[in-house]
């Protein structure tokens, strides 16, 4: 089942004017990242996501949440993101690309995304106004 809509590579988040700049810095942007994930999973810690070892399966699959988030929507690059998150690009690649999948064949997963990234678009205006990045 294909979501005639659905958000594939490499559309990227859109962000209007200067909400875009704490996006380019990959640290403001995963620092927003975990905030608005943290709203949805209040137990989630940066410490798991950049676990070296697999986790619990919710902080795998944030994990990839964040990895398909950072790549796929603000354009960061592979070696940016496995930086980030201590992975290598291998990895980042496959968890992109499993997010993909999940988002163009579950109406619930792309619906879960969405909102995530109006959260995220938020977060990154509140930033940049702070002048937190």
């Amino acid at each position: 089942m294909r979501r005639p809509n659905c958000h594939c590579w490499p559309e990227r988040l859109p962000l209007d004017g200067d909400a875009s700049i704490p996006a380019r810095k990959p640290e403001a942007a995963l620092a927003a990242i975990v905030t608005v994930l943290q709203g949805v999973c209040p137990d989630l810690k940066e410490d798991h996501l950049r676990a070296s070892r697999a986790g619990a399966l919710t902080a795998d699959w944030l994990r990839q949440c964040t990895m398909y988030l950072l790549v796929g929507r603000l354009g960061h690059t592979l070696a940016v993101c496995s930086k980030l998150l201590n992975r290598d690009r291998a990895s980042v690649r496959h968890g992109v690309y499993r997010v993909t999948e999940r988002v163009e064949n579950s109406v619930l997963t792309a619906q879960f995304l969405d909102f995530v990234e109006a959260q995220l678009a938020i977060e990154l205006r509140r930033v940049l106004y702070e002048g937190g990045f």
